[in-house]
């Protein structure tokens, strides 16, 4: 995993070994929101790594 505290949702995919689109729409499922254009904060991405179970 990169140091630093934001990540793209590209970073995050990548991390998964998933497609961005996977991740959207695994999102999408599981209603979490996070505005376009923007990088996700520890608290968005821990909720994500906690949804595919991905221990850091």
């Amino acid at each position: 995993m990169q140091n630093g505290i934001l990540r793209t949702r590209k970073e995050i995919a990548d991390e998964l070994s998933i497609s961005i689109s996977t991740l959207r729409r695994y999102l999408q499922k599981e209603n979490i929101e996070i505005p376009k254009g923007r990088y996700l904060r520890p608290s968005e991405y821990q909720k994500i790594y906690e949804l595919f179970d991905y221990h850091q």
